[in-house]
């Protein structure tokens, strides 16, 4: 990846929480730092801070609240050095403010700014399996029907919760793929491992996101076994060779 490439402005819009959004924005924000990209986060989730926990990535929490109330202003000092500043940036955000950053983006016409900044706003989107995936499915239509063309669309699959399949059909061949196969700019299936074998590589990589670790402090700290440590740069080399294959 090259640092005069079109910067690029990540979301991550899930309207449903707890599928694995903040854990995407992880792995995404490590990849960018290993390509030694300039990149900067922003954690925008109004309850959790599971993002800005990572202390090594040095993400930004936006203090969203005010009165018990979502104060959409706060967007406005986030879009600040998103407009203005010659890095790439990764945004988390939360369900809780799912709904008012989607107006904020509507009303002051976002993705048309982003755009008009020189930058390239996308979407990163998660499909989880198991119970999760109607509802993320569903997500991932509603957000690409609200999307105007120039927004690039991401889709994580994260089979953590179980496989992604419906009637026997993979992601790939199920009908809300197939509609919006268009504006789908790629696909980023994260090691299954995690659900095939969550008693090891499970636990290691549910350890690591406790502690708020990246995967560099992992491989220094006494906490992890050696056996371990190789599992999650495994899982670190995986992710990297499919990020690989949609970031230009």
């Amino acid at each position: 990846m090259t640092t005069d490439a079109i910067k690029k402005v990540h979301f991550f819009l899930n309207s449903k929480g707890g599928v694995g959004k903040s854990h995407c924005a992880v792995l995404l924000m490590q990849y960018y730092l290993s390509q030694g990209t300039p990149v900067r986060a922003f954690d925008a989730d109004a309850v959790s801070a599971t993002f800005s926990s990572f202390t090594a990535l040095n993400v930004t929490r936006i203090p969203l609240m005010a009165d018990d109330l979502i104060n959409p202003c706060q967007f406005d000092a986030m879009l600040e050095p998103i407009l203005t500043e010659d890095v790439n940036f990764i945004v988390d955000t939360g369900p809780s403010s799912f709904v008012e950053l989607n107006c904020y983006f509507l009303l002051n016409k976002i993705p048309s700014i982003i755009d008009a900044s020189g930058k390239t706003l996308v979407a990163n989107i998660i499909i989880a399996g198991g119970a999760l995936l109607t509802q993320t499915c569903n997500n991932l239509e509603a957000i690409v029907s609200q999307m105007p063309p120039q927004v690039e669309i991401i889709v994580w699959i994260n089979t953590h919760f179980g496989p992604i399949e419906h009637g026997g059909k993979s992601f790939e061949e199920m009908e809300i793929y197939k509609q919006n196969k268009s504006r789908i700019m790629g696909l980023v299936y994260l090691p299954d491992w995690t659900y095939t074998d969550h008693r090891t590589f499970g636990e290691d990589v549910q350890h690591m996101m406790r502690e708020g670790l990246s995967f560099d402090q992992v491989q220094t700290s006494p906490d992890f076994s050696i056996m371990a440590k190789n599992r999650l740069r495994r899982i670190q080399r995986d992710v990297q060779d499919k990020l690989n294959l949609v970031m230009p």
